[in-house]
Formats: structure tokens, sequence, C-alpha cells
């Protein structure tokens, strides 16, 4: 039911909302939902269910949740013209990324995706003169202090240094040097949303190009009114995807799917498909991309004319990885003989495996354990 509410084609959602009706674990759902940032979404395509297929507690839900994301999408919309102003008046050019532009012109309603920042992408020259507008319009420089200690060994981390304040040269300097992006955040009591500002969108050992092959794919949008740039339909595509599958299973967000199914559906000819896997195989995340649109497509059931299962053993590790998880939307049934400790390890390890890349020590280690375990009960093929 939740997978049918957010597809680009809400066709069977009717028919499948009525035959199941008095079945449906509407808490779940709506949890569901919420931690994987649907809501939103689930509740538009509620609200246009006929009356006495939602019950009058989850209707009121429904009503609250459309509410809400109204309210956020107005006031995203005056922090990105708020933004865009002000690095117009320094002739800052920037490229607007994912949550703002996909709102407007792949979901085609800004209360439908939401998002809990504006991404912006500058050129490093220009990155002192972009801080310099965000701090004229009350803005301030933020480091989360988990963040900086997370690069300190937990033997010889302070006491207490997750609550305390991190000076802003160390958090610069460990930003500059291990990440993408400076986050930027309004005075309290404003509704205004954060800024990130962004010189790249990932990591080099994630995203192996210079920050100019984006701006390569600059291309000419409008969104919440104004004139900017962001990247053509194939950057977008294989950004989203890097995105979505980057950071593990442990981040999945069914939000992130939803993406790239609805960029998928908005483009199903085999000519974008290609041009867009060209741009990954070029940008190095190609496994990203094939995984990411293999899981959507499954997932939502779209067509597969236009985005070719991935080859070889990878999608049945991916699957696997969901299998381990209970299941791709969260909450399934008990972890089994394994543990719980050892599923959620396996299935971070089987999720890297798929994307072409070795798992982390942990993982390493949880793979040659389950691999002993699951032999000696004889569940692995030809031995004992």
């Amino acid at each position: 039911m939740l997978l049918a509410a957010l597809s680009p084609d809400p066709g069977e959602l009717p028919a499948l909302a009525a035959a199941l009706a008095d079945r449906l674990d509407w808490n779940w759902i709506l949890d569901r939902a919420r931690s994987h940032k649907v809501a939103a979404l689930l509740a538009a395509r509620l609200d246009y269910l006929e009356d006495g297929l939602l019950p009058n507690r989850v209707r009121d839900t429904v009503r609250t949740v459309r509410r809400e994301a109204r309210e956020r999408a107005t006031w995203a919309q005056r922090t990105l013209q708020q933004v865009a102003r002000a690095l117009a008046a320094r002739s800052v050019p920037f490229l607007v990324l994912k949550g703002s532009v996909l709102a407007e012109h792949v979901y085609g309603d800004p209360a439908l995706r939401p998002f809990h920042d504006v991404d912006l992408v500058v050129p490093v020259p220009r990155l002192d003169e972009a801080e310099a507008a965000l701090v004229s319009l009350g803005y301030r420089f933020y480091c989360p202090p988990a963040f900086v200690f997370d690069w300190v060994p937990p033997a010889v981390r302070p006491s207490g240094a997750l609550d305390a304040p991190v000076p802003e040269g160390v958090a610069r300097l460990l930003y500059r040097t291990h990440h993408f992006h400076f986050q930027y955040v309004p005075p309290r009591c404003d509704e205004r949303l954060p800024v990130e500002l962004h010189w790249h969108v990932a990591q080099p050992p994630v995203l192996p190009v210079p920050p100019a092959a984006l701006w390569e794919r600059a291309t000419p949008t409008v969104v919440a009114g104004l004139p900017m740039q962001t990247l053509d339909a194939e950057a977008t595509l294989v950004y989203v995807a890097l995105h979505a599958m980057k950071d593990g299973r442990a981040d999945f967000r069914l939000l992130h799917l939803c993406d790239i199914a609805w960029l998928v559906a908005r483009d199903r000819s085999r000519d974008g498909w290609e041009r867009a896997m060209a741009l990954a195989a070029a940008w190095r995340t190609h496994h990203h991309l094939a995984r990411g649109v293999e899981a959507a497509r499954r997932l939502f059931r779209l067509p597969s004319a236009a985005a070719p299962p991935p080859p070889g053993l990878v999608a049945p590790l991916l699957q696997s990885c969901f299998r381990l998880s209970g299941d791709p939307v969260g909450g399934g049934p008990g972890h089994g003989p394994l543990g719980r400790f050892t599923r959620e390890v396996l299935a971070e390890a089987l999720w890297d495996l798929s994307l072409g890349r070795p798992p982390r020590r942990a993982g390493r280690r949880v793979l040659a354990t389950a691999r002993v375990r699951l032999a000696r009960w004889g569940l692995l093929p030809g031995r004992a």
C-alpha cells in the first residue's frame, strides 16, 4: 500500500485501498512514511481517496501533514529567493540542486517533496563571497560537534566532547579537508531553511571528478519564480542515484528511491538512459546509477525498457541486502539465528559489495563469521 501510494503512477492505489481497507495497519504506514521522509507525498495521494476508505483519524492526520508540508514549502521558496538574490547582487554564480528543483520540476508541487535545507554549489574561488552573502541575511556557520569528533578516536576523545562547541577554525579545516560543503543556519525562531553551501557534491573517493565537471553540465531553469542554473537531466539522475546509494543501507530512505523512480518515469527513452549511463561511467558512478535505478524499478514496478537491470551478481546482492534488513521499507520480521548486529553489519557489507567496493573492516569480519555459521547449519550449497 505504501509503495503504491508513492509510485509515479498511482493508478492501482484506489483499488488496492478498497481491497485492503480492513487489514491495513495505518500506524505502521504513517510511521514508515515519516521515517522515510515521504509523509507529504503519501498524504497527498491518500487525500484523493474516496470517503470511507480512510478512518477519520487517518484523514485528520493526512490533512495535518498536507498543511505542514505546504507551510514548509512556502518557507523553502522564500529561503531560495532571498539567497538567490543575495548571491546575484554579488554576481556569484551558483547551481541549485536536489530538493528545490525536484519538488518543482519532477514532482510538480513543492509541497509533495520535502527537503530540510537548500543545496547550492558555488565555484571554489567565489566561496568567500557566497558566505558573506549568507551572513548578510543573518545566517551563521554551523558545525555539529559529532562531525568533528568523528575524526577523533574514542580513546582520546575528551569527556563530553559531543556536546561541546567546536572552534570554527577547526571545523572549517575539517570540512575543507574531508567534506564538500559548509552548513549555514538561520537565527533561532527563523522559519527559513538552512543552506548547504557546496563546492562539490561528494567526497573525491565517491565522486572522483573535479568540481568543473559539474559546471559543464549546468543548464538554465526557473525555480521559485527566479531564473537560475541546475544540473541537466542526465547529471541530475546520476547525482540523485549517487546520493541515494552512497551512504549505505543504514541511511537508506524511500524518498531517495522515489526521486530516482520519478526521474526515470519522466524520461523513459532509451537514449536518455544511455546518455545517463555514459555520464555515470565518465564520473565513475555507474554502479550507483545502475543499482539505484534497479532498486527503484523493482520497488515501484517501473518498466524495464529504459533501464535494463545491472548484469552479474550485483542485483542479487542488493536484493539479499534488503532481505537481511527485513524489507526495504523497514520493520521486517525478527533477525533470526545470525543475531541483530550480525545481520545489520552483513547487510551493510552486501550493500558495499553491490556497489563494487570492498566492505568496511567490521563488514569483512561479519561476512567471514556468517559464512562459517551458515556452513555449520548446512545453509550454504555443497557444504556440510
